[in-house]
Order: structure tokens, then sequence, then C-alpha cells
């Protein structure tokens, strides 16, 4: 898993594909960090634009556990990597819901929020929409 998330940072996505797929394989049922590795795993997949593969491992991880709303964010975004304005939407208001809070790997969710996919959609009328709504979630950010 280490060694795919490191390929991944250094954008070798199709070596960190074959890694994650092989993780995948060996994850046993219970096994504490299943969900979380999932997640980020399809994240990753994500941004080499394997979209399916992506889809498959962060619903796996939803299937696990439902509740964690970094999952439903995950989801969101791998619809807006994808161009699904609509499927991007609908997952990230219920991450919203959920409370996802857009502070991903950026300690500050502008940050987080000038990086794709959200920065393609960040002034649409959905997503201020979206924003005002759940401004309780995230008061620094600039509306």
């Amino acid at each position: 898993y280490r060694k795919g998330m490191s390929l991944a940072n250094t954008e070798n996505y199709a070596a960190a594909i074959q890694i994650f797929k092989n993780v995948r394989i060996r994850l046993k049922e219970g096994h504490p960090k299943k969900a979380v590795w999932l997640n980020n795993m399809a994240s990753n997949i994500s941004k080499a634009d394997s979209f399916d593969l992506a889809l498959s491992f962060i619903n796996e991880a939803i299937s696990i556990d439902s509740t964690d709303n970094f999952f439903w964010g995950t989801k969101a975004e791998i619809y807006g990597r994808m161009g699904e304005k609509e499927a991007f939407f609908l997952w990230l208001e219920k991450a919203l819901e959920k409370g996802y809070d857009f502070i991903g790997p950026a300690e500050n969710p502008m940050e987080y929020l000038q990086e794709e996919p959200y920065v393609t959609y960040f002034n649409e009328p959905e997503f201020v929409q979206l924003r005002q709504r759940f401004e309780t979630l995230y008061p620094k950010l600039e509306m």
C-alpha cells in the first residue's frame, strides 16, 4: 500500500494502480484500515483517469463504512474528474450532509478547493448554493 501511495505521489499512476490492485486482492475482510485504504487508492486511481476502477474501489469502501464523509467526498471527486457535473454535485451534497468539510490533504479548505475537480466547479451556481447552504461547516471559506 505505502509503495503504491509513494508512486502515486510521484504521479507514476500506472505502477501505483498495479500495486493497488494487488493490495485490494490481499486485504482481508475486517482489516481495520481496509475502507480507508480503498478510499485513498480510489482517489489516486481517478487521477490516472481510470474511473471505472476508481468507482469500484470507492463503492467497496462505502459498502464497508457508509458513515465516513470522506468516502462520499472521494466519490464526488471521482465524478468531478470524469466531468460528470450532475453526479459530482449529487455526491458532494451527500458528503456535505454527512459532515464533509473539504479539508483533505491541505490543512486549509481554500487550498484544497483550488485543486481539481473543485476549481473547475467552484463558481458554478450549484457549487455556490452548496457552499452557502453548508457554510457553517467551513466558515473560513470566502463566499
